[in-house]
Formats: C-alpha cells, structure tokens, sequence
C-alpha cells in the first residue's frame, strides 16, 4: 500500500486468527486503529461503540451468519457509515453482484494480496492517491496459513492473505509485504512457485521501508520445514530462471 492511503480506524471481521492477525499487521502501517472480530456480532458491537470506523472487512464465512448479514446491518447505519469490503473463499459472479449491489466496495476472494483492498479503495474512495505502480514478481507466492503445527496447516490450511516473493533461497525469503511486519512474527507458509507448493515456518528477521528505488517488504527466514520441502525448494532453485 502506498503513503497516499490515510484511514483512521480500521475493523477486521474473521473467525481465522491468521486473517485477523496478518491484516492487522499489515494495515497498522497506514491505519491508526485495527480492531478485530471474530463474529457478526461482535463486530456490531464495535461499530456501534465506535462511530469513528472507516472501512470494515469481513469474511464472508462467519460463525453467526457471514458477511453479508454484517453488510445488511451497515445499510441502516448513519452516514457517516463503514465502507466495507467482503473476502470470500471461492470466486462468484453473483455472490459479487449481490455484494455491490448491498453496498459493498469489493468483493475478494482469499487468498488476498493487500494491493487488492487498495485497488479496491482507489475505485471508490478518494483518500487513495495511488501514483505508484504494483510490480509482480516471477518467484511466485507466498502464502499465510492458520495458525496450526505446520504438519497440520499442510494437510489442513487454507491460505487467506498471500505476498509476492522477490527473492527465495534454501534459508528464507525476501516478501513484497507493501507493510512494514514486526521482526520476530512467525507464519506458516505456502510457498508457491512454478507448479510447486512448498510448506515453511517462516520468521520475519529484518524490514524493508518503501522507497523509490523499491517495494516495501519483510525477510523471512526459514525456521521450519521437512525433508519434502527442502528437496521441492531445492529442484525449484536449481532450475535456470
């Protein structure tokens, strides 16, 4: 995200700890306030305690009637209202209808990069002055897991939030974050380059501002990973680029 986005308070709505975490990291470099919810409910009860939140993402899938019930509930608020933004787990052109027709500023599907809220403010807001162009990466993806032992976030994890990869060797990696993330956050990856998915417990072991010259971003450091993994790593690195 660019310097340009200037957002006072933020809500994050997500049964997933990852989701809530990973997003309040990232927009904490461009928002005052993060607060989370896990429920519909609670998230009503933020929005009516603080009148003051600009934008609410939330999932689609929650435990007490998913999003849209939540974008429901913002159509009979005050303006000045949230602008929300809705993260599904599967693509739908009618479900992605419904959402903009009921108000929604975008409809996204998991896993998300953070440009994607950007974009998705610079469309209908004008506190975005986006003037700098987003650059993919041939590396490939990374992306978070829940917070699980790696074994299970492997055979179980569904990524929600995913970053470009700049740089990736058998000891970490050099992620397109476009935030600032706390040096010593750990994640659970999916690493996906070319046709492989290679599963890692990464830590964040130094923080790259935004500048002219470059993407803002984290490197990562490889704490854990199995015998699997480190020959997927390895046959990808081998590789001519």
């Amino acid at each position: 995200m660019d310097g340009g986005l200037r957002l006072s308070k933020v809500l994050v709505v997500g049964d997933s700890a990852a989701l809530r975490d990973v997003l309040r990291l990232a927009l904490s470099a461009h928002v005052d306030r993060v607060l989370t919810a896990r429920t519909v409910g609670e998230a009503e009860h933020r929005i009516a305690e603080q009148c003051d939140i600009e934008m609410v993402v939330a999932d689609v899938d929650l435990p007490d009637g998913g999003g849209f019930r939540l974008l429901n509930l913002l159509r009979v608020v005050e303006e000045p209202k949230p602008r929300m933004i809705l993260l599904a787990s599967e693509a739908s052109e009618g479900e992605s209808n419904r959402a903009f027709q009921k108000g929604a500023i975008g409809y996204l599907c998991k896993p998300i990069a953070l440009r994607d809220i950007a974009a998705a403010l610079k469309r209908h807001s004008g506190r975005w002055n986006g003037n700098r162009s987003f650059r993919r990466r041939s590396d490939g993806r990374a992306c978070v897991l829940d917070r699980m032992p790696l074994e299970a976030a492997e055979q179980q994890g569904f990524p929600q939030v995913f970053w470009y990869i700049r740089d990736v060797g058998m000891t970490g990696a050099f992620l397109e974050t476009e935030s600032p993330i706390p040096v010593g956050t750990r994640f659970n990856l999916s690493l996906n380059v070319d046709a492989a998915k290679i599963f890692v417990t990464a830590k964040v072991v130094r923080v790259q501002e935004p500048s002219w010259g470059a993407s803002g971003g984290v490197g990562v450091q490889f704490v854990d990973y199995g015998l699997r993994a480190r020959a997927k790593l390895m046959r990808y690195l081998a590789e001519p680029g």
